[in-house]
C-alpha cells in the first residue's frame, strides 16, 4: 500500500508544480493587462483629474491616520490601555 501511495505522490508532484506555474503565469498576464488598461484610461484623461485624485488620496490617508492618533493622544494613558 505504501508503494502505491509513493507512486501517486511521484505522479502528483510534477503535476502540482506544472499547475502552479500555469497559474502564476496567468496571474502575471492578468496583472499586466489590468495595468495596461488603467494606464491607457488615465493617459487619455486631462491631467487635472490625476492631480485631483492624488490630492484626494493623500488627504484621505492623512485624515485616516491623523484622527485616530490625535484622539488617542488626547486620552489618558490608562484609559487608552483599557480600551
Amino acid at each position: 500500500m505504501s508503494s502505491l501511495l509513493d507512486r501517486i505522490r511521484e505522479y502528483f508532484g510534477p503535476l502540482n508544480a506544472a499547475l502552479l506555474a500555469i497559474g502564476s503565469i496567468s496571474l502575471v498576464v492578468a496583472g499586466v493587462s489590468i495595468v495596461n488598461v488603467m494606464l491607457m484610461s488615465t493617459s487619455e484623461r486631462n491631467v487635472d483629474f490625476l492631480v485631483l485624485a492624488f490630492c484626494f488620496g493623500v488627504g484621505t490617508s492623512l485624515r485616516s491616520g491623523l484622527y485616530p492618533a490625535w484622539k488617542t493622544a488626547n486620552r489618558r494613558p490608562v484609559e487608552a490601555l483599557n480600551g
